[in-house]
């Protein structure tokens, strides 16, 4: 905990005392299970970033300002560049306290980032994917090896989590509609293996950055249809019905 503090306040005084001479600075604004780290993996293969996963989700539980601590934490990265990927919920823990997600998003638009806003359309897949990812253990496949499995869903708790992530999508969509932005879906734009290459070089274009081959190793956790894997298969066809979810059936 100690060394978390001192993370936090190196990094904010480094966004007050070090000069900003990253050429680009990327925020990719997702929650989880919509793509951020595979969008990230295919971005780091053009040579124009490093990996930085989510600085927040990793010491949000000691931030009070979290703009200035991300500022200063791509100060002290090398690299002419910089992106790293934020949930909405890093910023709303008891602990972050200094800013509310719209005015973090706005503060780092004025200094000068660049942001992608990232979203999953179908909510109960991602919800879904995890639970079953928490379940396993297994966040991401990285060959075209895939093990068969069974898992019941916690409808309840299911049920809660969709509610909340329909939430947080529409504050997501209250702050993009504020700031300029690239708006994409993972459906659209990550889930098919052709779009990918295609969705890499509009980034790269958004950000004003040369076209450059893309590639990832991630995969997909699971190609198997969700009756197959999910032992109430009926019970959750007939929760989304009753809550008028049809949309997310597949």
């Amino acid at each position: 905990m100690l060394f978390d503090h001192v993370k936090m306040w190196g990094s904010i005084l480094a966004g007050f005392i070090l000069p900003d001479t990253k050429k680009v600075k990327l925020l990719i604004f997702a929650q989880g299970r919509s793509g951020s780290t595979l969008l990230e993996s295919l971005l780091c293969s053009t040579g124009y970033f490093s990996k930085q996963g989510e600085p927040l989700g990793i010491y949000n539980h000691v931030l009070a300002q979290p703009s200035r601590f991300l500022m200063g934490f791509a100060k002290l990265k090398t690299g002419q560049n910089f992106l790293c990927h934020t949930k909405i919920y890093h910023l709303i823990t008891p602990e972050v306290t200094f800013q509310n997600p719209g005015k973090f998003v706005h503060t780092l638009h004025r200094k000068g980032w660049k942001v992608i806003f990232l979203e999953r359309e179908n909510t109960a897949r991602q919800v879904i994917s995890s639970h079953i990812a928490d379940h396993r253990k297994v966040w991401h496949r990285v060959n075209e090896r895939e093990d068969h499995f069974e898992f019941t869903l916690d409808l309840g708790e299911f049920e809660k989590e969709v509610v909340q992530r329909l939430e947080f999508l529409k504050q997501e969509n209250q702050i993009a509609a504020q700031i300029p932005h690239l708006k994409l879906s993972y459906e659209q734009d990550l889930l098919d293996l052709d779009k990918q290459a295609e969705t890499t070089a509009k980034v790269l274009e958004f950000l004003g950055l040369p076209p450059k081959p893309a590639s990832t190793h991630l995969r997909k956790t699971t190609e198997r249809k969700l009756s197959d894997v999910l032992t109430n298969y009926r019970e959750y066809k007939e929760l989304l019905h009753k809550k008028g979810w049809d949309r997310f059936l597949d």
